[in-house]
């Protein structure tokens, strides 16, 4: 038997997970009488299985999008959000150039200013209101928080950001500003009448 993991208790109550290899020894007739086994102590090891095993199940249910790019602009890791709300599968995504997912030249060239300006900076940035366009050519407007990837050199790799779906509360606000627009011309054509009226 190979990588059989068990857990150890010790006097004092603590426990640690050893790994071991076990194999039969065999008597001079080849019957088995024992078994010999070689352990080593992987408690940290299965500790940063399980610390990993849990952020991955963090990150990928978490509403946010939480995605990198490269120095491009293409995606190089993403989490189940991202690919949803930008309504691609994962292979769709990662081939996806840049520039398809702005809502005009205009929101382009302005998103592309800002990431240059961090990579010249260094300085992490936020986005309000972002738009991007969906594969379905939904309108998605996005909070996001941006920041630099660095290697282990100080070079810089990519950006790393966190977005927030804020379409439905920039909907509301087009509405009401819609609302108070309505309002107010009801008021000046109120206005008018009563002035008309008057004359």
């Amino acid at each position: 038997i190979h990588n059989l993991v068990y857990e150890v208790h010790h006097k004092d109550g603590t426990s640690r997970f050893l790994e071991a290899s076990v194999q039969t020894v065999p008597d001079r007739d080849g019957k088995p009488i024992g078994f010999r086994s070689i352990s080593r102590d992987v408690t940290e090891r299965r500790k940063r299985e399980e610390d990993l095993e849990r952020y991955e199940a963090f990150f990928e249910n978490i509403e946010d999008s939480i995605f990198e790019l490269d120095l491009r602009g293409r995606f190089t890791f993403f989490n189940k959000s991202t690919s949803c709300n930008m309504e691609y599968n994962a292979e769709e995504l990662k081939a996806l150039p840049m520039r398809a997912r702005f809502a005009s030249p205009e929101d382009a060239s302005a998103t592309f200013n800002i990431f240059r300006d961090i990579y010249l900076s260094g300085a992490p940035a936020r986005l309000d209101a972002h738009k991007t366009v969906t594969k379905t050519g939904k309108l998605l407007y996005s909070d996001i928080s941006i920041s630099l990837i660095r290697d282990r050199s100080g070079n810089s790799t990519g950006y790393r950001c966190i977005s927030r779906d804020v379409t439905d509360r920039i909907k509301l606000e087009m509405e009401q500003d819609a609302l108070k627009e309505r309002l107010a011309q009801a008021e000046k054509l109120e206005s008018i009448g009563t002035l008309a009226g008057g004359i």
